[in-house]
């Protein structure tokens, strides 16, 4: 049995993380350690046994994307920050899945989340994305969240001794309390003729009403249905979420597809409230392990213009993509109680080909628009990006929607 040796350094910015590689009859583990110069040193490592398979090794993963987090950050309770997990990679084209572990108990299979804990303490966050190929990088971080009303001292204080730490007065407040007991993904029959006997079921454990306008459920290809305003549920009580048509009630709601979403091999339902917080998560495999990931409920909160929302992306149209432009697009609909003035506005892909809304365009409540990547003129249901060539690829992509100062609206990955 032979062993691979090299040496091989990289003067960048990296954490320390793990790769394989795999090449004609070598299979090597590399660890990437900091060495005293600032730069990294490939170590040698040990032969893999021959009967190691490539489905334990990554081929051709030598140069993988470089990964770091901040050392630390700072948030206070039940308050939240955006974090995009393509900032903090050097290179995002191979990269095919991103989790965020919040250290509280909770997994987020997204690049970009709404990050916040409800209770102070110290949390470790840790981001894992996986290559195409197969590698897997991690990168960590403290997150030290503090009571609402306390004040952090910090080096640069003007007078740091003279800082008090306030104790806030407890106020009573009502915990909203949903979660996802149930999905049918696979009824008897064919689960075509079936649709409405596939659904998911979501209790109220709470002991007051929650309003649930607004609200999102959506499965791991961002189906996603949207609770209509006005839809609560009960203490105690039960609604579910059927994939056909029928009559919405106070106990059956109704997605209106005209074909399954919730795959039979797997498949996670993630629940979101009106400001795109997870407030629970469910998961299953083929081999009926269905398990519900409870998550902390944060008290609701008012997000900005959170009834503008990217509802589907026609990204792989019929026929050749390069001809079908017009066929190829996004649909965003205002789901809030206002017309919306989307002047100035930004739908923008991961790699940032960009759509500037036109001046005077307004989206009304309850309608929807489609932004086509062709050419055509524009009207208050069809809007165009006039490109000539596709944008939205095939094999995964992510739609981001920014208002006029730049801010998130909304967010779509497939």
């Amino acid at each position: 049995m032979s062993v691979i040796k090299f040496k091989y350094k990289l003067c960048e910015v990296v954490t320390g993380m793990t790769w394989s590689v795999s090449t004609a009859a070598v299979i090597a583990t590399i660890t990437l350690m900091l060495s005293s110069s600032g730069c990294f040193e490939v170590a040698p490592a040990d032969r893999v046994p021959d009967n190691h398979t490539k489905s334990e090794a990554v081929a051709g993963a030598m140069h993988p994307p470089h990964i770091s987090l901040p050392d630390s950050f700072n948030l206070t309770a039940s308050t939240s920050t955006m974090l995009d997990a393509t900032s903090y990679l050097s290179d995002t084209d191979e990269i095919v899945a991103y989790s965020w572990n919040t250290g509280d108990g909770r997994v987020i299979n997204e690049s970009v989340i709404k990050l916040y804990y409800p209770n102070p303490g110290t949390y470790n966050l840790t981001l894992t994305v996986t290559g195409r190929s197969g590698y897997i990088l991690t990168a960590s971080s403290l997150v030290e969240v503090h009571a609402a009303d306390e004040v952090v001292k910090t080096p640069n204080s003007i007078n740091p001794a003279s800082t008090p730490i306030i104790t806030p007065t407890p106020v009573p407040t009502v915990a909203i309390d949903p979660v996802i007991t149930h999905i049918e993904f696979d009824p008897p029959g064919r689960d075509g003729d079936k649709l409405n006997e596939e659904w998911v079921e979501i209790f109220n454990r709470g002991e007051s009403v929650i309003d649930m306008g607004g609200w999102k459920l959506a499965d791991l290809a961002n189906h996603s249905y949207i609770f209509h305003e006005g839809f609560k549920l009960e203490a105690g009580g039960k609604v579910r979420i059927h994939v056909g048509e029928g009559t919405d009630s106070a106990t059956d709601l109704y997605m209106n597809s005209t074909r399954p979403i919730w795959n039979n091999d797997g498949d996670t339902a993630t629940l979101y409230d009106d400001s795109g917080v997870i407030l629970d998560q469910y998961s299953y495999m083929v081999e009926i392990t269905s398990t519900p990931t409870a998550t902390p409920t944060p008290a609701p909160t008012q997000a900005h213009l959170a009834g503008v929302l990217i509802y589907e992306i026609n990204f792989n149209p019929e026929g050749d993509d390069r001809v079908n432009l017009t066929g190829e697009w996004v649909e965003i609909l205002n789901n809030g109680s206002d017309p919306v003035n989307m002047e100035g506005w930004l739908l923008k892909d991961a790699k940032n080909h960009t759509y500037v809304f036109p001046d005077g365009f307004t989206l009304f409540q309850g309608s929807k628009v489609r932004v086509h990547v062709g050419e055509g003129t524009d009207s208050a249901t069809d809007l165009y990006m006039n490109s000539t060539s596709p944008i939205w690829n095939n094999d995964g992509d992510t739609a981001t929607l920014f208002d006029e100062v730049g801010e998130i609206v909304d967010q779509y990955s497939y």
